[in-house]
């Protein structure tokens, strides 16, 4: 499960990270607190809700998205990082959903 989640909070702290480089000039901390709300929001997210013999059990629960609405997770991880430019902006224009399974990520 650790290893999902830290390859799915790099995907997303990855899409983040050029937006936000044109709106700061050091993105460095705030990327790694994004980062690390990510995935301590992730992990609590996904204990109790991770099947590795039936990896598709629960995989909505441990979805991501960035679609027709936000997740909390994504603007948790936002306002914790003290970044004050939104998720939307910084992900404007694209929609993703992600789901984290035992031994894959779908996006």
């Amino acid at each position: 499960m650790r290893e999902e989640i830290e390859v799915a909070a790099g995907w997303w702290t990855k899409a983040i990270k050029k937006k936000l480089s044109s709106h700061t000039s050091d993105p460095t901390d705030a990327l790694e607190k994004f980062h690390k709300s990510l995935v301590e929001g992730l992990t609590k997210r996904c204990t109790g809700h991770w099947h590795a013999g039936n990896p598709m059990k629960g995989c909505a629960y441990r979805s991501l998205s960035y679609d027709s609405r936000v997740d909390p997770l994504l603007k948790r991880a936002t306002k914790d990082a003290g970044i004050k430019v939104s998720i939307e902006e910084l992900l404007s224009g694209k929609r993703y959903i992600m789901f984290i399974n035992p031994g894959d990520i779908v996006i």
